[in-house]
């Protein structure tokens, strides 16, 4: 008997849904679609309402603790008796300094690049802030100022010396050093050197 009267149910049902014209269904169709629209407009504005009230409160939040930590400063103070109330100053906490971030300095190249019979006996040494640095290795500098000290000898006899003491900046720093034969019949005569390093 139940299954008799759902099949008589269902019959009606679907005889309603024919009767309706195509223009009701688009006219139904269209109210569902603009309720739906304004439950979307409502559920935004319910969203914003919670951010806000969200933020309001952590306002509040810290508003107590900047009121909670000057009571602790002025518990500790002799209270002196004032005519008149004073407004609550705010306190301002200052942010706390980065740390310095270390400088990477990598030595990429020392090239002789120039030789008129100077000699063939060559070293060299490159120091950053005092440390030796050879070529593809890297340092890691703190120091707000970094110097490179370079120094150049062709040994013979009577060693052909040269300094260079430079300040380094982020990038790339180029150097040539001049080295100049000090005896012989090729007395000063020069070698060039090309020292390039870098700072990130």
């Amino acid at each position: 008997m139940k299954k008799y009267l759902m099949i008589i149910a269902l019959l009606l049902i679907i005889t309603l849904l024919c009767s309706c014209s195509k223009e009701d269904e688009i006219k139904q169709l269209e109210k569902i679609t603009k309720k739906n629209e304004e439950i979307k407009g409502l559920k935004i504005k319910i969203l914003e309402k919670d951010h806000d009230i969200t933020q309001l409160q952590s306002d509040l939040k810290y508003q107590k603790k900047q009121n909670e930590k000057l009571k602790e400063l002025t518990a500790t103070e002799t209270p002196t008796p004032t005519p008149t109330p004073t407004p609550t100053p705010i306190i301002t906490v200052a942010p706390e300094t980065p740390e310095k971030k270390p400088k990477i300095v990598t030595l990429i190249s020392a090239l002789i690049i120039e030789n008129n019979s100077v000699g063939n006996d060559w070293s060299y040494t490159v120091k950053i802030n005092g440390k030796i640095l050879n070529i593809g290795d890297s340092l890691k500098i703190t120091d707000k100022v970094i110097t490179a000290n370079i120094t150049v000898i062709e040994a013979d006899s009577r060693p052909d010396e040269e300094f260079k003491n430079e300040n380094l900046k982020i990038g790339l720093n180029e150097f040539d050093i001049l080295v100049t034969e000090n005896m012989g019949r090729y007395s000063g005569n020069t070698a060039k050197w090309h020292f390039k390093i870098e700072v990130k």
